[in-house]
């Protein structure tokens, strides 16, 4: 039993143990999970699937993709989320599955805000399934509403501390941690480390032969220089649950590791096993070889057996014995048709800031699950370590149980979840919610940059306000557009108006300048579009005299033409909204004119000659309008002034 048997766990952010490690900064010691993903990216919103449940007012899209051709079943998945403030209530992270089910999940490692019932930062975890080949589309849904109570998932995990015996054969069991197929308890003066062990059988039962009788199940890791840990207490106060379920529960223990470092243990329970992380830190300069892990079970109970290649290639053995004979598979499990099974999946296996003055040989480690005449055991073994303060080791497995009675298929269900060599890709979509896309045009259908456009409350007509204090009032973009989330599934007053003085050349005292729009509608899902066409209309007019020659404003002519609103019957309180010079083509353009009935007057002078025609002369004889009624679209006009020579008499014509 001393050849030790090393199993780790790595406890990691967000697929962090499949980032390669750089330069001379180890990982964070902090909890995680397994979550075996490449590199997140984001994914484009999803504006069509319907929204599962309309109390929930955001929610973001995450798409879990295989390239291995592996299916995944209940594998541990996980998303690191920053919310805005006020908008994720504490009880109503939900997670919802691609047929649009509400599934289990456990955020974790969670900030708040000032008001600590809104969430800031959280990783939410699921158990995952993804076809081989394929994308799963997952949801996780949440909102400001504090109305939402908290779930109550059925606990797939579950611990419990104790100081009496269990089972009637070990004694005193410090915890014990329960998942489908096993009951597992640590021992505190074993260092805290999993001590013993039940697997459920084929047909129910416990069987407490599983876990070495010795209570020795996870016997080391041992230090260098012989440094063992089956028989060290934790550092005092040092031994604690982080996380307590429902889905997974995390331990960790802390131990010293002779005068010369200090070891974290940390298992993470899950309902088809468990992975464990040693995390060892050095503070002295020491040298020497052991085990990073060693795990024992006793008596020798199983036959059947398959080897995982790195390249996932399977080597079956219907009944392997096996040696002193070592290697570094990607995965190795034993089971027999009875139901006793165990395994482990490798993780990670690294080393940073170890004594630069000789080779580092951490990554040269083996291990593989071998027999004895009593029991099985695994071990990792590694060569000579030259340490010095500073220096890490760190190493992670995942350990499957399953019902051996399912073969070999139970252990690659396990594998196929957790391994390193087969990642899942993970796309990450922004926030939406039950929200607006407000496009506002004019009648000729153009975008209008700089419109208002408010969310008013649809019964009592006032200004609506985010949960942060903003109030639901924005300048409409480039493209004339506007987005309102965080909405619900009702209906809203929509508000638009816009003041058409900040680029017409109005008289002073001109009405009917500010054009405004108001309607109902309803929030219907993500990004409900809004179109609103607002009364304004642009005019393009081609000026000629009657000899058809462009009346061009050029050299010492000028040719301008005043727009008026003509809609009031009193002639006296009509203002021009806007006046523009023809160009040398005799073209001119009214742009964006509030829509009324229109009245147009000329003016020409030449200052050459002399002769000026001013507004209130030419308007008599040459005013052209246009009503209300004709204005549909953008307009164009072709209009003659009754100009045929420079000398020519108004009158007399």
């Amino acid at each position: 039993m001393k050849n030790t048997v090393r199993f780790l766990l790595l406890i990691a952010f967000l697929g962090f143990f499949l980032l390669p490690m750089v330069g001379n900064t180890p990982p964070a010691t902090s909890i995680g999970t397994i979550a075996p993903q490449d590199m997140t990216s984001v994914a484009d919103l999803d504006e069509l699937t319907p929204w599962w449940n309309v109390n929930f007012h955001y929610r973001r899209m995450v798409n879990l993709t295989d390239s291995y051709s592996t299916p995944r079943i209940d594998a541990p998945m996980e998303v690191y989320i920053l919310f805005e403030n006020n908008t994720c209530y504490k009880d109503s992270i939900r997670v919802i599955d691609p047929n649009g089910v509400e599934i289990p999940s456990q955020p974790y490692n969670i900030s708040y805000w000032e008001d600590a019932d809104y969430i800031k930062g959280a990783t939410v975890f699921w158990y995952a399934n993804v076809s081989a080949d394929s994308t799963a589309t997952y949801w996780i849904y949440h909102s400001e509403d504090k109305t939402i109570t908290a779930t109550n998932y059925d606990a797939v995990v579950s611990f419990a501390r104790t100081t009496g015996t269990l089972s009637g054969k070990f004694s005193p069991n410090y915890w014990s941690f329960l998942g489908n197929y096993y009951n597992v308890t640590m021992f505190n003066s074993a260092g805290g480390k999993i001590t013993n062990g039940a697997h459920k059988m084929d047909d129910g039962s416990w069987n407490w032969n599983w876990g070495s009788s010795a209570g020795s199940m996870h016997w080391n890791p041992d230090g260098l220089a012989g440094q063992v840990t089956s028989s060290t207490a934790p550092i005092t106060s040092r031994t604690f649950v982080n996380e307590e379920g429902p889905l997974f529960i995390n331990y960790t223990t802390q131990l010293p590791f002779g005068s010369y470092a200090k070891l974290n243990v940390t298992y993470t329970f899950y309902k088809w096993g468990w992975t464990t992380r040693i995390y060892i830190v050095y503070t002295a300069t020491v040298s020497g070889s052991g085990r990073t892990d060693e795990w024992v079970f006793y008596p020798y109970i199983t036959t059947h057996s398959v080897e995982v290649a790195e390249d996932l290639t399977q080597t079956y053995y219907d009944n392997w014995v096996q040696s002193g004979n070592k290697g570094k598979p990607a995965g190795f499990g034993w089971w027999n048709d009875n139901g006793i099974s165990h395994g482990t999946v490798r993780i990670s296996h690294d080393s940073w800031n170890t004594n630069p003055g000789y080779t580092n040989n951490y990554d040269s480690y083996y291990y593989r699950w071998n027999d004895a005449s009593a029991y099985e055991y695994w071990a990792t073994a590694i060569p000579t370590i030259y340490a010095i303060s500073g220096t890490v080791l760190e190493e992670t497995c995942a350990f499957p149980v399953w019902n051996g009675a399912e073969g070999i298929d139970g252990y690659m269900r396990v594998f196929n979840a957790t391994s390193r060599y087969t990642p899942l890709t993970t796309n990450i979509g922004a926030v939406s919610s039950y929200s607006f896309t407000i496009s506002v045009t004019d009648i000729g259908n153009n975008a209008i940059e700089g419109a208002n456009v408010s969310l008013l409350d649809a019964i009592s007509g006032d200004l609506l306000y985010k949960s942060a204090g903003q109030p639901y009032s924005e300048l409409t973009d480039f493209v004339g557009s506007v987005k309102f989330i965080g909405l619900q599934n009702k209906t809203y007053t929509i508000s638009v108006w816009i003041d058409t003085t900040t680029w017409l050349n109005a008289d002073p005292t001109a009405t009917g300048m500010n054009v405004t729009w108001s309607g109902d509608y309803v929030a219907i899902g993500p990004f409900t579009p809004v179109d609103i066409t607002l009364d304004l209309a642009s005019i393009d007019i081609h000026l000629e005299d009657l000899m058809a020659s462009n009346l061009a404003t050029i050299g010492s002519e000028t040719i301008q033409v005043r727009i008026y609103n003509a809609s009031d019957a009193n002639q006296a309180n009509w203002r021009y909204m806007d006046y523009q010079t023809t160009d040398t083509n005799g073209d001119l353009t009214f742009t964006r004119i509030p829509k009324c009935d229109w009245i147009f007057n000329f003016s020409y002078s030449d200052t050459d000659t002399g002769h000026i025609y001013q507004w209130k002369d030419f308007a008599e004889y040459v005013s052209y309008e246009i009503s209300d009624s004709d204005i549909t679209d953008d307009l164009t006009r072709n209009w003659d002034l009754p100009l045929v020579t420079l000398d020519f008499n108004v009158k007399a014509y």
